[in-house]
């Protein structure tokens, strides 16, 4: 397995907790948290990470806006974006993916599955 660097935006510290766990398992990925839209795009401005996991529904800048705003930064147009949602039945996986998504993580996510499911969303 390739080594990956993920940048993971979620406002709730709880989910960055079950995340650290869950991706913890994968020996190759490394992960930077980010607590906000704004914070994820200041540390997008300054790193490249492979893959971005982003919550779509955050207080603020909700994770669309993240997406574009994303978008317009240097080096980010095509970055790969696994949503992270609490809400399966808001949002189908075909418009995700319309968005601009590679595939979406329902929350709460089994922590066992997560590491492999985003592997499997970025093509191994």
């Amino acid at each position: 397995m390739r080594p990956l660097n993920l940048l993971y935006v979620d406002d709730d510290p709880d989910m960055h907790d079950l995340a650290d766990a869950a991706l913890s398992l994968d020996p190759e990925m490394t992960v930077t948290y980010a607590s906000s839209g704004e914070e994820a795009l200041t540390i997008l401005a300054r790193h490249h990470p492979d893959a971005v996991l982003l919550d779509l529904v955050m207080p603020g800048m909700d994770g669309l806006t993240v997406l574009q705003e994303m978008r317009r930064l240097p080096g980010h147009a095509e970055t790969p974006v696994v949503f992270v949602t609490g809400h399966s039945h808001a949002v189908t996986l075909q418009e995700l993916r319309a968005m601009g998504g590679k595939g979406a993580v329902t929350k709460p996510f089994d922590p066992k599955f997560l590491a492999k499911n985003v592997r499997m969303f970025l093509g191994g």
